[in-house]
Order: structure tokens, then sequence, then C-alpha cells
């Protein structure tokens, strides 16, 4: 072997070569994979947590629903009241199912059943006296079904049937029986409940249902309810029907922790340990070696949890990395001893395979670590998609929530127009209620607490349809208010003296000066503000009735309603205009102490219902997943800050988002497709094109440094690099001597100035050596686009005009690059990195433009040019159109990017090379930007041409002694009107 032979790398330096293959091609490969494992494993064990919590708060709702027992023994009730409805034999049915509910419960129940006409089935009664009383039972029970079916919850206070026999109910039932109370085991869902109605320890409660084929009435002793037995069974049933490894249980907090889940239950130790945690302030979402857990408190002294086995549920992470990576070493070794032998084969596989194999090995790396995190992208994003959800379901709830005191304006409008209407009937004469039809219908319908009509003696007459509530206090009161009122003079001894306060008048004590002013009422007259009157606030509307101008007044109305009335009203109204929403998002919205749901045509799934509950505990409530039926949604739930009584539940569709992660999904594993496909090809290409055409190349510029304009270069293809060569060689013959460079460099601009639709492009270069560096060029690219390029290649003279016919050739030989600016840059910079030798060092900065001459829309890339001008509104604005990019030839791996905006009609673009603003004046200032732009505006014209002399001609002003290129290219985006 000669002494001139260089050895290759491998026998030169062979511990530090295979040092280097060994890892970049296992340990490097095999650390990426572990990286992305960690992270991958991490987050799929992350979502199974989050789905198997969901899963066991369901299972958890099921017990803390009933954490009532009356709730609990409404429930039993009622199953069993609804299956023997549905039986041919009802009797049958209750004869078996009453006999298991005694057994199973000693002591506790106490029933009577009617058969469809009303009789008593004395086999399943169990009293057997009182049969006027049962028979009365048997009535009301009946007419408060019939009342909340029709009119659901319904008001049993004033059916007919209680307002007489309330006494004998009393008698009966017991001496608590609150009239209001008696449709509670009619609510719906979860809402339903037994009533407490007496002191008698084997009565205290008591729950009816009033059916087609059967009627029940059961007493419960007053130690089944306080007792939590209950949930014992409970979450045996529960647990005996749940999904295999889930379970519920309870702990009693005061009986050293008594744990109880129905079952055995494996390392309940660390349950408990982990269950005390909770019991001071922790999360309620725990976790131990072996189990998840959810815990809630079920009453003061009962804590409810729901936990699952973590084994074959939750992937160990650490297990399933090392299994993964001792197959990942295995397999990584493999390959590589089969890389090895596969380019040890000498003259088997060609240099361009090798070279594409190694491409596809360099992308396909990456392309395993994006993967990893593509996939934690996306559930980061829809964790955000998620977030916003319910940040626009709140956003939406509390918008309807603080529309409320649109309804008490609405309620006030309506009763002032009427009320204004019988003042102009009467003119000041006294009004009788039972007239007025409708005043009557109108505030009645509105379901008021209080409505009365008060006269100058205090005597009121109600307009409700129940016994009046207030009647007496409001009478007295209103009594005095006529008094202030009428008074003829109202001087401040008349208005404001004392008034004789006596303890048996309660209305003229409010109404004294040591309590309330007089104007105080007057503040709240026509309108509907919340008051406290005793021990109950409401909603009062006041409104004096009588002649203004006359200052005779003769009634006091006075109307108020329950907080929780208005609120239903207002929501019962509005329900379906939240509803007409842009998001799609469906809402709900309960009644906290009847149970009635909106919108009406729609009733809540039980999943809805158990967010209202929750709603009402918490106050705020988050579901990120909440399947219902075949649908998906995110759910949020509230408490109004306005409407607080009732609870309302918002539904975001999850449809949308996933449909986002699916687009999103998609893209990338499109995107890796297309980057390893693009890999391969590159890698094919560059190792057939680049390789001796760019030897050859180097060897050409080489000449051209020694001054050889006789070489030439082979021509050994036909494709880009061929026609370069072509170029090249032209070149070279032009270059015999700096004339006919200087002709040749002229002859690379464009010989004329461009008009193509909307586009007008004018473009100058004044060199200041025989042979400058600017370049420019436009051209139209096909019917609707215009491409136009400008450089500055450093320096002067025969390298620098090279290079300039490079790029000139390049651009000429482009062809779907030419739309597409980044690329066509990245192009460039490959020719101009390529040809750089020890004596043609030169780097060019460039910009390209691709435009619409239709529309304006054009893309951008620059290459370490000057910022283009974009000069608009007739010149009285001017914008540096800032893109970064690194210049033409500096650095092997440049990246240029397309900035893609619109140019409006008459905007100007100027394109402009950095000796204009360099340019320094007499004093040594140079120009700069600030006063570049300023002279952008005071030298504008809608000529182009006239645009540049301006421009050029106050240049040469500031600068008399410019030593550098100047070259300015103008491009104008016409006026319809003025390019047809």
């Amino acid at each position: 072997m000669s002494s001139g032979t260089q050895l290759p790398l491998q026998h030169r330096w062979p511990i530090a070569f295979w040092s280097g293959v060994v890892l970049f091609f296992v340990l490097f490969p095999l650390f990426l994979l572990d990286v992305g494992l960690e992270s991958l494993l991490e987050t799929r064990q992350s979502l199974q947590k989050q789905e198997l919590y969901r899963t066991l708060e369901q299972n958890l709702e099921k017990l803390l629903q009933y954490r009532n027992s009356r709730h609990y023994y409404h429930a039993l009730l009622k199953t069993v009241f609804n299956l023997a409805e549905k039986q041919q034999n009802p009797e049958a049915y209750l004869n078996r199912a009453l006999a298991h509910l005694k057994e199973r419960n000693p002591g506790i129940f106490r029933f009577i059943v009617w058969n469809g006409k009303g009789e008593v089935i004395d086999k399943l009664t169990d009293e057997k006296g009182y049969r006027y009383i049962v028979k009365t039972l048997y009535e009301a029970f009946r007419d408060i079904t019939s009342d909340s079916t029709a009119n659901y919850p319904g008001n049993p206070e004033l059916l007919p049937i209680i307002e007489r026999r309330i006494n004998i109910l009393r008698s009966y039932l017991g001496a608590f029986l609150v009239p209001e109370f008696m449709n509670l085991p009619m609510l719906r869902a979860s809402l339903g409940e037994c009533i407490i109605a007496s002191s008698d320890r084997d009565r205290s409660n008591f729950w009816f249902q009033i059916g087609k084929k059967i009627g029940l009435f059961a007493q419960i002793s007053h130690d089944a309810i306080e007792s939590a037995g209950y949930l014992e069974k409970l979450v045996t049933g529960i647990n005996r029907s749940s999904t295999s490894g889930f379970k519920i249980g309870i702990i009693e907090l005061t009986s050293a922790n008594v744990m109880f889940t129905g079952s055995e239950l494996r390392n309940s130790e660390e349950v408990l340990i982990e269950l005390k945690k909770f019991q001071h302030f922790a999360e309620p979402r725990l976790e131990t070696e072996n189990y998840l857990i959810l815990a809630r408190m079920v009453s003061q002294s009962i804590m409810g949890f729901s936990l699952v086995e973590k084994r074959g549920q939750v992937i160990n992470t650490g297990l399933v990395r090392g299994q993964i990576m001792a197959a990942a070493v295995v397999l990584v070794l493999l390959i590589a001893a089969a890389f090895y032998a596969f380019f040890k084969m000498t003259g088997l596989i060609s240099i361009r395979y090798k070279l594409a194999i190694l491409f596809i090995y360099a992308n396909g790396l990456p392309l395993i670590i994006l993967g990893f995190l593509g996939y934690e992208y996306l559930q980061q994003t829809r964790r955000l998609l998620i977030d916003q959800a319910h940040e626009k379901t709140a956003s939406l709830l509390r918008d309807f929530d603080s529309r409320y005191e649109l309804i008490k304006a609405e309620y006030a409008g309506n009763i002032n127009r009427m009320v204004d209407e019988i003042n102009r009937q009467y003119k000041g004469k006294p009004v009788q209620i039972a007239e007025q039809k409708e005043l009557l219908e109108w505030i009645n319908n509105t379901r008021p607490y209080d409505f009365v009509l008060i006269n100058e003696s205090g005597r009121f007459q109600s307009g409700y349809a129940g016994a009046n509530r207030s009647g007496n206090f409001f009478g007295n009161m209103g009594r005095n208010l006529l008094e202030y009122i009428n008074i003829a003079s109202y001087s401040d001894p008349e208005l404001f003296k004392d008034v004789q306060i006596s303890k048996r008048d309660s209305a003229k004590d409010f109404l004294g000066t040591r309590k309330i002013v007089f104007h105080q009422f007057l503040r709240r007259v026509r309108k509907i503000n919340p008051e406290q009157m005793g021990a109950e606030a409401r909603q009062y509307y006041w409104n004096i009735l009588g002649d203004a101008e006359q200052r005779r007044f003769t009634n006091i109305l006075v109307v108020s309603w329950l907080h929780a009335i208005l609120q239903e009203s207002y929501v019962k109204k509005k329900i379906e205009d939240l509803n007409n929403n842009a998001g799609n998002i469906k809402c709900f919205a309960i009644v906290e102490n009847s149970g009635v749901t909106y919108p009406e045509k729609h009733y809540p799934d039980q999943e809805i219902f158990n967010l209202f509950r929750q709603a009402f505990g918490l106050q705020m409530v988050r579901s990120d997943n909440l399947r219902i039926g075949d649908n998906e949604y995110a759910a949020f739930a509230t408490i109004g800050r306005q409407l607080n009584q009732i609870a309302i539940v918002g539904l975001y569709p999850l449809n949308s988002i996933n449909q986002q992660i699916d687009t999103l999904r998609a893209r990338l594993i499109v995107f890796a497709l297309l980057s390893l496909g693009l890999t391969l090809g590159i890698g094919k290409l560059l190792s057939a094109q680049f390789m001796q055409p760019v030897k050859h190349l180097e060897e050409g510029v080489q000449a051209i440094g020694r001054q050889d304009f006789r070489y030439r270069l082979k021509i050994a293809s036909q494709d880009e690099f061929g026609h370069l060569g072509s170029v090249f060689n032209n070149a070279i013959e032009s270059l015999e001597d700096l004339e006919v460079a200087k002709v040749v460099q002229e002859n690379l601009f464009p010989l004329e100035d461009l008009k193509h639709n909307r586009i007008e492009v004018y473009g100058r270069s004044v060199t200041m050596s025989r042979l400058g560096g600017d370049y420019y060029d436009f051209f139209a690219i096909n019917k609707q686009q215009v491409g136009v390029l400008m450089g500055d290649v450093a320096g002067h003279g025969v390298p620098a005009a090279l290079l300039m016919a490079m790029a000139k050739a390049s651009v000429l030989i482009a062809d779907d690059e030419k739309t597409r600016p980044a690329q066509l840059l990245t192009s460039l910079h490959k020719v101009i990195y390529r040809i750089k030798s020890s004596k043609i060092r030169r780097m060019m900065t460039c910009q390209y433009f691709c435009i619409d001459s239709e529309t304006g829309d054009y893309l951008f890339a620059n290459a370490g040019h000057c910022f283009p001008a974009i000069i608009s509104q007739g010149g009285q604005e001017v914008t540096l159109l800032q893109a970064i990019g690194s210049p033409l030839g500096v650095s092997k791996r440049a990246k240029y990017e397309d900035l893609s905006q619109k140019l409006n009609a008459g905007d100007i673009v100027l394109l402009y090379t950095d000796g204009i603003i360099e340019a320094q004046n007499s004093e040594g200032l140079e120009m700069g930007f600030d006063r570049f732009t300023t002279m952008l505006k005071d030298q504008y014209s809608n000529d182009l041409e006239t645009y540049y002399r301006r421009i050029f001609a106050a240049y040469l002003n500031w600068s008399s002694k410019a030593d550098d290129d100047i070259t300015f290219v103008l491009i104008r985006f016409a006026d319809t009107e003025a390019h047809t």
C-alpha cells in the first residue's frame, strides 16, 4: 500500500470507531426506547387509574344516594310496590313480599293494604281497627297521588280533604304531621323519602303509594330510621351484584374503626390505614400497594368507601418496562449483527442503498420518540379540551344564573301595568280584589306565598287560593302605611314624628321610626325585593292603589313568593333558551325542595340525578366522562349564586372532542409515514445525485478560483445537476474578462417590468463596483401566481457574479419549488453550500415571494435578508415583514419556513438590499430603519417607477458617498377597478 493511501477510520482508530458504533447503533436506540416507554407506560397507567376511579365513584354513588335511611326505606318499599303493580295477582305477590320484609326486618314495619277499589285487604293489613280512619287515610293518599301526578309535585296542603281531615290524620299518623310534606313519597328518583310524623317509637315515620291495582301504606319504627344497620344490608346487596373486583364498604368511626364489606377482604389492614388518612381530611382518592380506594362521608360517624384491587386492573410499569426492554436488547443486538454483516458485503449493496438505509435509521429513531410523545400529547390535549369544555359550561350556567333578576323585573312590570289600569279606573275609590279577575288570575298563576289587599281600616282581602298566612300582620302594617301616605302636610315633623308604640301592634312597631323610616318603604314600591320578615326570607312586591294626583290612597297591595317558587318560575320559562346554545350543551335543572326537573319534556337519567344530589352537597361537581346511554359527556353541575335553591347540570358532548383527538392522531400517523417515505426518497436521491456531481462542481469552482476559464464540467446526465453544469459552463465562458461578466450580470436581471393580473413589479439595481453582488428576479409562475426573488451575495467581483449565476440557474430549473418559497431557498442553500471551497467562501442572503396575482395571498420565506417593507394606506403606514432565516451557504443544515399573509388592494411591497440601511451621511450617522420607514412615507407615489426614483434621490441626498450596491424591487397589488 502506498504511503499516500489513507486508512479507513476503523483501522486508524478502532477503539473510538467501534465504541461509536455501539453507542449510536445499540445503546442510543435502547436509551430512546427506554425514555419513550417510561412516558408511555406512566400515561397509560394514569389513564387506567382515572377510568377505575370513575367506576369506583359510580359504585359508591349507589350507597351515597341512600345516606339518609328515609330515602333507603322509600326505595325499598317503592320497589316492592312497583313490582306488585305489574303482577296479574298483586295480592299474592304482596303476601310473599311483605312476609319476606318482616322476616328480614323484624319489628320495623306495620302495613295497610288496599285493593284497586280502596277496600282493605285484611290478610295483608296489620291494623285491624280504626276503619273510618283507615278509609280517610286511603282517600287522602289517593287525592295526594292524583294531585302529584297531574301537577307534579303537587300541593297537598291545598287539597280540601287535607284541610278538612288534618286533625283526624294527625290523630293516627302523629302530631308532627306537616301537610306541605305529605307528597314526599311522590317525589321522583332519589328525592323520594318517608314522612316523619310522630314521636311514637313504633311508628314515627310512614310511607304510602296508591296505584291502579293496589294501595300500600307502611309505618316504620323510630329505631329503624335512626339505625345505620340498613347500610350493611345495602353494602352486601351492592357487592353481590357488582363487577368482579369492585367492592364498597363502610367504616364506623366511633367504634374503633370497624370496617364492613359483607365479605372477606384481603390486606384489610392497609385499607384501614389508608382510610384513616381520609378521616384526617386527605384527598378522597386513595391508593395503597394493592388497592385503589375512593372514600366519602356517609354521615358524621360513618365513612363509605369503594375499592378495587390493582392486580389485573392497572399495569405494573416496572415489570412491563423490564420485559419490553429485555426483548428490545435481544432484538437490537440481532439487528446490529445483521447490519454489520450486511454492510461488510462489499459490492453486494451499492452505497446508494446503504445511504438510504442509514437515512431511514436516522429518521426512525426520532420517530419512535415522536410516537411516544405524540401519545402523551394527545392525552394532554384531551385533558385541555375537557377543561375548556367545563369552563364553557360553567360560563354558560353563570350567565344563566346572573339573569335571574329578569324574571323579577318581568313580574313587577306585569303587576305594575295591571295596578296602573286599576288606578285609572277607580280614581281613588276603594278596590275590591274579587272584581280584579286579570290580577287575580295572573298572580295566582305565579304561586304566591302571600297575596293580600289592605284598606285604610286595616282589613285585608286575600287573593290567595288557600288559607292566608300573614293577613293579620299585613292588615296592621297596611293601615299604618296608608296613614303615612295620606298625611296632608309632608313637613318633617309630620313625616318623621314618632308613632305610639304598642306591644300589641307589631305592624305599627315595625313601621315606627325606631326601626324603619317611611322612605325605606317607598324605595320598595313597584319592585320585587328580598325581605326578611319573621323567620323566613321571601321576595316581596309592594304597591299603592289610589289617586296620586288627589293624594288619595285607599289600598296597599302586598304579594310575596318563596325564593324557590320564583327561581323555579325563571328556570321553567328560560331553560329552553339556555339549551339553545352554540355549544350544543344540554342543560337540566331541579328544584331542591320539590324535586321538579326541567326541561319538563325531558326527564333526566339517573346519572343526572346523582349529579343533582352531589351539587346540593358540594356546590359544584365536575365529571370528565359521564356516559348516558350511547353518548359521552363532560358534565358540570352547580348551585347558582342567585338560583341558590336550584341545581343545574350542563352536559358538554364529548363527540366533538373525540373527533378533534382522532383528527390529531390521524395527522400524526400521516406525518410519520410521510417523514419515513421522504427520508427514504431523499436518502436514495442524495446518494445518486449529490456525490459525483458535487465533486465535479467543486473542481469547477477551484478552476474559476485559478482563473482557468477554459475548464469545463463534464455533463453526465440531464437532471438538475446536469442543467446546473451546463449553466456553469456557460457562466465560465462569460467570465473571460470583467466587462463580459458585467454584461452577463446585467442579463441576469429581468429585461422588463412585470404586469400580471393585479400584480405590478418594478426592479432596479445600481452597482458601486464593476461586478456587484445584488441580485433580483421576478417572473410569472403560472396564470395565477408570480414569483419575486431578491438576494445579496457577500462581497463583489467574480465569485459574487458566479453565485448570482448559480442562483439564477437554480431558479430557472426549479419547478414546483417556485410555489414553495421555503423549499426553493432550501434548494439554493444546498447548491451554494456544496460549491464552497477554500477560495470561494461566500454566503448569500435571499428572500422569495410567491404571490397570488388575483387575491393578494402570498407565501414568503427569508434567508437572512433585510425585512421587506409593506407600504399601505397610501403611504401612511409602513410595516416591516419580519421573518428570520440563516443566509444561504452558512450552515450545513439550514431551515426555512413559509410565512403566509395577504396583500390588500393598493399595498406596495418594497424589497431592498442592506446598502441603503447602512448608508452614512456626512456626519457618520447611519440611515437605519426608523429614518428609512420615514423616508418611504415622505416619498410615496402610487406609480412604482416614480416611487423608486424618489426613494433613490432621497438616498443620494442622505449619502452622497454611497459605496455599496443598491437594489430595489417594488411590488404593487392593484385595486380591482384599476386592474379591470
